[in-house]
């Protein structure tokens, strides 16, 4: 054929996967499991900082202040047509940085002196790179680390982007203002994350009226303590 008559076709966009959010049990479990694996602080991070997966791979050496305990995030690793490159985050909201926990640091600490072992750049390099070093390919990691980690684990067979989602709905669930989950994102504004959450907040609804029935209850009694304390005034 001269040409290729589906060239001009508009493809339908394929349905969202469904979430795979851990509990706060199975994401300490799973954070264990790859702990003395040369990529096992990947893990660590995504669960800590719920960065997208290329976000993730894009992290070069100096976006991390190991003292000051925070992370950059500048730039994002993605594949066209088999091949790797490294682009720059165009929105404000994707450019941020992110304290981290002490735990995450200390899984940090450990990952530089395996990258120093091994001969690796850890001025200007790559944070995570593949056994030979250069960019690691998220499928490859996915298929090949992630997914056995999984099973050691004993935790449900997760996708890396579901290390995100676990991220935003422990906070959402922890009562943390959604605004400050929208940002560590990096959401370009907050009407994101609540579609993408609507089912954590849909359960939170429940908590936020048990609670205005116990302030209610708390403040009924105690107008009715102070009127009887009035009555018995003489």
């Amino acid at each position: 054929m001269p040409r290729n008559v589906a060239a001009g076709i508009t493809l339908p966009k394929a349905p969202p996967r469904d979430q795979m959010p851990l509990t706060i049990e199975q994401a300490f479990t799973l954070i264990d499991a790859p702990a003395s694996h040369r990529l096992g602080a990947l893990v660590a991070v995504g669960l800590d900082t719920g960065a997208r997966p290329g976000e993730l791979f894009g992290l070069q050496w100096p976006d991390i202040d190991l003292d000051a305990g925070k992370i950059k995030f500048r730039r994002s690793l993605e594949e066209r047509k088999g091949q790797l490159r490294l682009k720059e985050l165009k929105t404000r909201s994707s450019r941020r940085t992110l304290p981290i926990m002490q735990t995450t640091i200390e899984a940090l600490r450990l990952h530089r002196e395996t990258a120093i072992a091994e001969g690796r750049d850890v001025k200007s390099g790559q944070l995570f790179t593949a056994s030979r070093g250069g960019l690691l390919r998220v499928s490859n990691f996915g298929r090949i680390q992630f997914r056995p980690w999984t099973v050691a684990a004993g935790v449900p067979a997760i996708r890396v982007c579901d290390l995100r989602h676990t991220m935003a709905t422990l906070l959402l669930q922890a009562g943390v203002n959604v605004k400050v989950v929208s940002e560590r994102l990096g959401h370009t504004n907050i009407t994101t994350t609540l579609q993408n959450y609507v089912h954590v907040m849909a359960g939170m609804q429940e908590a936020a009226t048990a609670t205005m029935a116990k302030l209610m209850n708390d403040s009924r009694t105690a107008h009715a303590a102070r009127t009887a304390g009035q009555r018995e005034e003489p």
